[in-house]
């Protein structure tokens, strides 16, 4: 178990806060209890898979890896290889909404699919992509655009949602969430549509839940940058974004004979590029906390690399408190898209500053707010240069990871995700707006969580967070004029 390190931020930038109000945006997180809207968007990698009955998952999974092959499913297009693609695809990803059944246009999902889809109208698709995409224009599109997701998101703010959750399960798609479905359930229970099995595949929440599903395409790919100025060299890229339903299928659960090369964004046979690229997960977490449809690498700038307003930006101006909660590293594309800005998605040092309120490479003389919760992992990943392989902290063996050469110019020797100098500097201890609490060896890491929430709702007073029976629960302590922001990073 890596070691984790929890920031609680005590001080209050914003007299003007409202008392009560949360956005959240949560990666891989467990049932949220926020309730009033919750998003599920299930993302984005491709699994061909054939279904067995057999209960001894991890035997199959182990045997697979190691002898590359397994009769039970592989990643990719060939059979014969288990890992024959390891990253995302253009598929159609489910969506399922919480509170938005009957709340009016724009927070109502039924908003953006069917005959309200963009994907049957040219203006809304210039408007999306600055253009119409190669057949990408289908009079009877079913699905909406990620960008969608954002739209819904700022709709029910304006209709008075106190709490906004976001939750991205970043290379979970249909095809599996059905396989957790079957094994969950020990059947095969259904092969299209919505789905029982699983957790937010089976909650109602009082019969205001919804699903559709939505494009992934990215703007474009291939774009190139400049981080240490923070400029993009080659606006638009090198090969432009969209979906063609003849070939990735008009739903998700489309039959195998659709063009599965192309939705890895490779031309038939794989051995050249596609008519469409895959997305990636940094442009993709970015369409919906932004609206705005980028480039792949891109974390919440525009094609041209300016930057653009994440509806956190613009609720913790409103009064809300802003979080992330991630089980990746905090510095990564999907929770930095929560918040930061960057031409590069790897520059993960400047992303974390971002996220804490810091000078970072692109504020570097006003900073950010600051996000209210941050809780994610990495803290044990460490390197002495870009390029170099990444050890472990804590069993110091070498990773199979690198010190992304995206860091830049002003990548500091340690952590890569987080300096010590940073981590000092945002310590309340120091002088910084963050209570810090640090998992230890032989020190539980929930009862040291809740020890530091107490802290700074002891100090401050407003909000306090607590981890109880595995949940993270935000509770809410007022005082007058007094507030507190829970900011937590780690790993396991």
């Amino acid at each position: 178990m890596r070691t984790r390190i929890c920031c609680v931020k005590v001080a209050n930038n914003n007299p003007q806060r409202q008392r009560g109000r949360e956005k959240l945006t949560c990666e891989s997180g467990p049932r949220s209890r926020f309730g009033l809207l919750f998003l599920v968007a299930i993302c984005w990698l491709l699994l061909t898979t054939v279904t067995t009955a057999a209960d001894h998952l991890r035997d199959l999974q182990t045997a697979a890896i190691k002898n590359g092959y397994s009769p039970v499913g592989h990643w990719g297009v060939d059979p014969k290889n288990y890992k024959e693609w390891g990253t995302h695809s253009n598929r159609l990803i489910p969506v399922y909404t919480f509170g938005t059944r009957g709340a009016g246009d724009g927070v109502d999902l039924t908003s953006y699919l069917g005959k309200n889809s963009a994907y049957r109208s040219e203006a809304k698709l210039k408007a999306i992509y600055g253009r119409v995409p190669s057949n990408t224009l289908n009079p009877e599109a079913e699905y909406c655009d990620q960008t969608d997701l954002a739209a819904l998101q700022r709709a029910a703010i304006k209709a008075g949602k106190k709490h906004v959750i976001l939750v991205v399960f970043d290379g979970m798609d249909w095809q599996t969430t059905r396989n957790a479905a079957i094994y969950n359930e020990r059947k095969v229970s259904y092969s299209e549509g919505r789905g029982t099995g699983t957790h937010f595949q089976n909650y109602t929440a009082d019969g205001t839940t919804q699903y559709g599903f939505m494009c992934v395409a990215p703007h474009n790919d291939g774009t190139d940058n400049d981080v240490d100025t923070q400029t993009v060299t080659n606006p638009g890229g090198k090969i432009l974004g969209g979906y063609n339903v003849k070939k990735g299928g008009p739903f998700p659960w489309s039959p195998k004979n659709d063009d599965i090369d192309y939705l890895t964004g490779r031309a038939p046979g794989g051995k050249t590029k596609g008519e469409h690229p895959y997305p990636d997960s940094a442009n993709t977490a970015q369409a919906m906390t932004t609206g705005v449809k980028s480039y792949n690498n891109s974390i919440n700038v525009d094609v041209t690399g300016q930057q653009v307003s994440a509806i956190a930006h613009e609720v913790q101006a409103l009064g809300f408190s802003v979080g992330a909660v991630t089980s990746v590293p905090i510095g990564h594309a999907t929770p930095a898209c929560s918040y930061a800005h960057n031409v590069d998605r790897d520059d993960y040092q400047d992303l974390t500053r971002d996220l804490l309120g810091l000078p970072s490479i692109a504020h570097p003389k006003q900073p950010l707010a600051g996000l209210d919760v941050l809780i994610g992992g990495g803290f044990g990943d460490k390197a002495t240069k870009t390029g170099q392989a990444v050890v472990d902290a804590v069993t110091g063996v070498a990773t199979t990871s690198t010190a992304s050469k995206g860091q830049g110019a002003n990548f500091v020797p340690g952590n890569i995700w987080l300096t010590d100098v940073d981590r000092k500097a945002v310590d309340i201890a120091n002088g910084g707006k963050y209570v810090v609490s640090q998992r230890a060896a032989g020190v539980s890491g929930r009862d040291n969580l809740k020890a530091a929430a107490e802290r700074a709702a002891n100090r401050w007073g407003e909000r306090a967070s607590s981890l109880r029976n595995g949940r993270w629960r935000l509770s809410t302590h007022r005082r007058p004029q007094q507030q507190s922001r829970v900011v937590h990073g780690g790993g396991s």
